[in-house]
């Protein structure tokens, strides 16, 4: 559905590699830290120049707090690549993974996820349970519904992150929107709760959608920053029309 990478794909990889890399090293010096998960499309493999590198963080529930509020190991940009970074304890994933009813982003993430360190296997506890739940998962009959507040609710989020120079926070909501899009036309074609990569393949060959909105959600997903903002926002307006 998509071209290839260029040619410098592998020199791409490396580079993203080597940024993992670098954040696993310090965050293994923390004795609070206990495992390291890659998710979203890193964690994949079909990453572009513009992805962003998503990692979930095991750490101690006594140290859980400590964390949420230590700016120092929140995301960041490394060079050119924004690396976001959530942190929980195993009670707080687990109970993240296995409460996904609508929104099911924890329970995709931790299912499709490359461990990069994992003290005490809690790690692949937490794979192995996302895997299973995953596999049982299929979108409720509300999801249209919850869909459309939250695809308005994220777009306003968008526009008042710009309003305040925030464009870090608008790339974060439009992916948001982009997400809660993609899961409700998921549900709309009736299309099997399988990898992220080919629902959207199945999305895209919908004869229900028009080539403007496919052309738009394709920007929004593969786009640069400020591209997937400004095609987040279109498609948002074209997703409220359509339902």
């Amino acid at each position: 559905m998509f071209k290839q990478l260029p040619k410098y794909a592998e020199n791409l990889t490396q580079t993203y590699h080597k940024i993992v890399q670098k954040v696993v090293r310090e965050m293994k010096r923390r004795n609070e830290i206990k495992a390291v998960v890659l998710s979203g499309s890193v964690g994949r493999g079909d990453f572009t120049p513009y992805s962003d590198i998503e990692l979930n963080v095991i750490v101690d529930k006594e140290a859980e707090r400590e964390f949420e509020d230590e700016d120092l190991w929140r995301s960041r940009n490394i060079g050119d690549v924004f690396v976001e970074v959530c942190y929980g304890s195993v009670e707080s994933w687990e109970k993240r993974i296995l409460s996904q009813k609508e929104e099911p982003r924890c329970l995709n993430q931790f299912a499709e996820a490359k461990i990069q360190y994992d003290l005490n296997r809690v790690a692949e506890y937490l794979v192995n349970l996302a895997k299973k739940a995953h596999a049982q998962f299929r979108y409720p009959a509300q999801c249209m519904k919850l869909a459309a507040y939250a695809v308005k609710h994220n777009k306003n989020k968008i526009l008042s992150d710009l309003y305040r120079g925030k464009e870090l926070l608008a790339a974060m909501d439009a992916d948001f929107a982009t997400g809660w899009i993609l899961r409700a036309l998921a549900y709309m074609f009736n299309i099997p709760n399988t990898e992220w990569s080919k629902n959207l393949e199945e999305i895209l060959a919908s004869k229900h959608l028009t080539d403007e909105f496919k052309g738009t959600l394709i920007h929004a997903i593969k786009g640069s920053s400020n591209r997937r903002i400004k095609a987040a926002i279109h498609l948002s307006d074209l997703y409220l029309q359509l339902v």
